[in-house]
């Protein structure tokens, strides 16, 4: 009974994204995420995410290729892209160890609950491609596609006033222990910021921190000039990482990540620098540059833009509250605004999104 195994995807060099537009293909992956997954990922409305079966070497079926089809969207994995058969063989095993791995799991290519619970995020992913972009979409149409990413973003992960630090919260508070007594001093919500890291394409080394900080470090994320320590042996500030996060997810072409930021910021067919106030869309990052040498450099995804102030979803945010520092610094995904006034002191530019993946 001779299994079928995995095969690289036909007609593409060894590696390159393997993107679901048009074709056989595309519509008969989608019509099984459509049978497996509703249109609103339950991870996404706080729901518990749908049970779903063990799958291992051998597998086969409609699980096997939704499986397939997220682990294509997980932009850090260093292998060749799989076609969405079905078949569980050795290259969607070399994928799922090689995930594993990545997520701090262990790398026995058994897709069980947390491995599925990490895929989540991807799958989500798949299911807003169901009408994917056309290369052409235009700027402010990419902007809406950003926004929600951010909006979604924000919704699993985002820090409210009620969020308690707790190993068993997702959300994101990156200053905070989420079980100080626990040996392993876990990050509170780690693995989601993790996975923002990864997608992002950050540093190898910043990926590898994010599940878990030391009590030395906690303390240091009080400290306002203690940045260069915490780049040293914690976290670099990750609010224009998470802005390249949501840039990717949702389907905008951001070459190389966050890696290759410096360079991207300056290139015009990925960015469209925009500098006058009024021409801001929703979607364009935000960059807070500082008014004097070791000013403060923010990122921020724009949601609204009206009467001289815009507001936002903001990644490395000092709180929920719109930043009310009298209560300590969280490093939080929250929402926040900016006055016209603040921008123009602060010579503030914005990155507008060029062209789609």
């Amino acid at each position: 009974m001779g299994r079928k195994r995995d095969r690289a995807a036909k007609g593409r060099p060894f590696g390159q994204r393997n993107r679901l537009h048009g074709g056989f293909r595309r519509r008969a992956a989608l019509r099984i995420i459509r049978c497996l997954y509703t249109h609103k990922a339950p991870a996404l409305r706080g729901e518990i995410p749908m049970i779903r079966p063990t799958l291992r070497f051998g597998s086969h079926g409609a699980d096997v290729s939704l499986l397939q089809s997220a682990l294509n969207l997980w932009t850090a994995s260093r292998l060749a892209q799989l076609v969405p058969d079905g078949q569980f063989g050795s290259k969607t095993t070399s994928k799922v160890k090689e995930y594993q791995g990545f997520c701090k799991l262990v790398p026995d290519a058994i897709v069980g609950p947390k491995t599925w619970g990490m895929l989540e995020a991807l799958i989500a992913q798949l299911v807003g491609m169901a009408t994917p972009p056309p290369g052409d979409k235009p700027a402010s149409a990419l902007g809406d596609s950003v926004v929600a990413a951010a909006e979604a973003a924000l919704l699993r992960w985002g820090w409210t006033t009620s969020s308690q630090p707790s190993p068993s919260n997702e959300r994101i508070a990156a200053a905070l222990c989420a079980n100080p007594a626990s040996p392993q001093r876990p990050r509170q919500g780690g693995m989601g910021l993790q996975k923002i890291f990864q997608d992002a394409n950050a540093a190898g080394a910043y990926i590898s921190r994010c599940p878990t900080i030391t009590a030395a470090a906690v303390s240091k994320w009080q400290e306002m000039d203690a940045g260069n320590w915490r780049n040293a042996n914690d976290l670099c500030a990750w609010c224009g990482i998470f802005c390249i996060y949501v840039y990717r997810t949702a389907g905008v072409h951001v070459p190389g990540g966050w890696a290759q930021h410096s360079k991207n910021v300056f290139d015009s067919t990925v960015f469209r620098r925009i500098t006058d106030y009024s021409s801001v869309f929703p979607g364009c990052i935000g960059v807070v540059s500082g008014i004097a040498p070791g000013g403060r450099n923010h990122h921020f995804i724009v949601t609204s833009n009206g009467n001289d102030r815009m507001e936002s979803i903001d990644g490395n945010a000092f709180g929920p509250d719109r930043n009310d520092k009298s209560k300590g610094n969280k490093s939080v995904i929250a929402r926040n605004e900016y006055s016209y006034a603040a921008l123009r002191q602060e010579t503030a530019y914005f990155l507008a999104p060029v062209s789609a993946a």
